[in-house]
């Protein structure tokens, strides 16, 4: 036996399949002994999350630990703008912050032009210091 931990995301999916889902799926697993968890959201921007608020998602539901799968750079994508990528990361910290969590951001790349740079943009602003 091997040792483990899933991690649960919507993808592509979130019109026939939501978080409430996908948290069900999670909670199955834990009873099965299984450590799971789950991101919330989806590919699309605004995200679909459990409460209405990606914060609340992460301060007040165990199992949420980050946002995701965020699809930047990919023809599946709803091509967020810069400030709406930054919003989430912002929301995300700030609720993993209240709940204690780490707060992972899982981004989709596609093979769009602008790739990984929509990501890192955020970063020279102060208010996102990475993580040490």
């Amino acid at each position: 036996m091997g040792i483990g931990t899933v991690v649960g995301v919507l993808g592509t999916d979130s019109i026939s399949r939501s978080p409430a889902d996908l948290l069900a799926k999670v909670r199955g697993l834990k009873a099965e002994g299984i450590s799971a968890y789950m991101y919330t959201g989806a590919y699309r921007v605004p995200p679909p999350t459990l409460t209405g608020d990606i914060q609340r998602d992460l301060a007040w539901i165990p199992e949420v630990i980050g946002l995701g799968e965020i699809a930047i750079s990919d023809h599946r994508s709803s091509q967020p703008r810069q400030d709406e990528i930054e919003r989430i990361v912002s929301d995300t910290r700030v609720g993993a912050m209240l709940a204690g969590k780490r707060g992972i951001c899982h981004f989709h790349l596609g093979d769009g032009k602008r790739g990984w740079n929509r990501c890192v943009d955020c970063y020279p602003r102060p208010r996102f210091p990475p993580i040490k």
